[in-house]
């Protein structure tokens, strides 16, 4: 079975300093493997990004969050039958507007 998001990726919302999360849920048979990138480079987990799978959750988040964060975010699924790709953009507002 094909991968496919039963839940895919939206826009995040957050202020200079503050959390960002994005979720998504997929299914397929095997099980996909999930891939995030940040405007095209492939999302290295490290203390900047944390990347979870529980189930068919995978999540990526960014507990401190600096402007030159935001962009455009991907997930790519994929198994033996397919790939599937869900994109988001993350805003970064200044806290002292």
């Amino acid at each position: 079975m094909a991968p496919e998001f039963t839940t895919p990726l939206e826009d995040v919302h957050t202020t200079d300093g503050g959390k960002a999360q994005f979720q998504v849920a997929v299914s397929g048979q095997p099980k996909p493997e999930i891939t995030w990138y940040k405007d095209n480079s492939q999302v290295e987990v490290g203390e900047e990004f944390q990347i979870t799978v529980e189930d068919n959750v995978s999540s990526l988040t960014i507990p401190d969050v600096y402007p030159e964060d935001a962009g455009e975010y991907k997930v790519v699924a994929k198994n033996d039958v397919g790939t599937i790709t869900s994109t988001a953009v993350l805003f970064v507002e200044s806290k002292y507007l």
